[in-house]
């Protein structure tokens, strides 16, 4: 973002360059909301604590249990993406 207010500063002016930094900082904002990070989560062999699968296959399912977590807050834009998300896993885990 800072290389591209840069080049827009440099290319367009001050004024005109500082709002396309502004711009795109805002449209990355929004594009890592819409899809935050997802997973499902196992205990740790011999602990009381839980961490991701994906990172940590040697982590164990819960029996009837769907253990979930996502990085992100729950907004009117990602809920989709979340949804599906936990559908999936529920599906894996039959």
């Amino acid at each position: 973002m800072a290389a591209a207010g840069l080049l827009g500063v440099l290319g367009s002016g001050l004024l005109r360059g500082v709002l396309i930094g502004a711009v795109l900082s805002i449209i990355m904002l929004l594009r890592r909301a819409s899809r935050p990070h997802t997973t499902e989560l196992g205990r740790v062999p011999g602990t009381d604590y839980f961490a991701d699968r994906v990172r940590n296959p040697e982590n164990v399912r819960e029996p009837g249990v769907f253990v979930f977590r996502t990085t992100g807050g729950l907004l009117y834009f990602n809920v989709d993406h979340v949804r599906t998300s936990v559908r999936e896993g529920i599906k894996a885990t039959d």
